[in-house]
């Protein structure tokens, strides 16, 4: 009886030094207000153990009696899953920080510990380490992107602006969606289009992206009458683009890139608007330089 108390105490011990799993490098949290509340509310009670971890972005929402997250990592890794509880789900958040790393991993205070960790390894071998763990095609849910660019085109004497709300999905290596675009110009046209993608895209390293991507739109309303012939006109439009993203953030990058359209103008020089287009088909080459925003 002596010798299993013992062996009890001896457990006890063990399990009250041992280090909890810290939640120190960045997690971002984003969602409804009170989900959020909560999990920072669990995510305090993780302590910093110096373990290598890496940065994460969450997006989290109560889905009936679950909390659902969408997580992505530093490593373009991610991940979707559902709890019943917030400490449930900040439990797999620090769990998932700590899955082997092999690329931008960091250890907290390494000098501090006497940790050496890949943060701590010559810079050849975390390149090579990088390298063998780039997901190069990771999946997205349906979600919202915002895009502004400049616009040069060519056989026009404006240069336009332009922003885009989208909405879209990405299955491995294959991107679609459907866009509002509003184009203006100096001249103060604007030219709102409802528009359909289908893609390609690709990582191409830890923060270069690779888009391409064909296009269908038309024109929805046009606030001028003017109807010369311009990358900028009520139109019917096919388009091939080629994008590079270079992303700051998971969610932000800054592109440029280049396409083709090819335009058919809806309304003809007595402003009369045809609902499959009137004229000869035309194209325009086009530059792009402008930055995304994926939420």
């Amino acid at each position: 009886m002596h010798k299993r108390r013992t062996g009890w105490v001896a457990l006890a011990a063990l399990l009250a030094c041992a280090p909890r799993a810290e939640a120190s490098c960045p997690i971002a949290l984003e969602g409804e207000a009170p989900v959020v509340e909560q999990l920072r509310s669990e995510l305090t009670s993780f302590e910093d153990d110096g373990t290598a971890c890496v940065a994460v972005w969450v997006a989290c929402h109560q889905n009936g009696d679950h909390i659902a997250l969408h997580l992505r990592d530093d490593l373009r890794r991610s991940a979707q899953r559902s709890f019943t509880s917030a400490a449930g789900a900040a439990a797999f958040i620090v769990s998932w920080m700590q899955r082997p790393l092999q690329a931008r991993a960091v250890v907290i205070r390494p000098e501090a510990r006497g940790v050496r960790g890949p943060a701590a390894d010559p810079p050849a071998a975390r390149v090579a380490r990088s390298r063998g763990s780039l997901d190069r095609w990771p999946s997205q849910p349906w979600h919202v992107e915002f895009a502004g660019a400049f616009v040069r085109a060519s056989g026009s004497e404006e240069d336009y602006g332009l922003l885009a709300a989208s909405l879209l999905r990405r299955i491995a290596w294959f991107r679609f969606g459907a866009s509002i675009r509003l184009i203006s110009d100096d001249d103060g046209l604007e030219n709102d289009e409802g528009e359909l993608t289908v893609g390609a895209s690709e990582q191409l390293s830890e923060h270069l992206a690779l888009r391409i991507e064909l296009a269908g739109g038309r024109t929805l309303w046009q606030a001028t009458t003017s109807s010369s012939s311009s990358w900028g006109h009520m139109a019917l439009r096919g388009s091939a683009r080629v994008m590079f993203t270079w992303e700051a953030t998971p969610s932000l990058g800054l592109e440029i890139g280049g396409g083709v359209d090819t335009m058919r103008a809806l309304q003809d020089d007595l402003g009369v608007v045809h609902q499959l287009g009137s004229g000869p088909f035309r194209g325009f080459a086009h530059v792009d330089l402008g930055m995304r925003w994926a939420l």
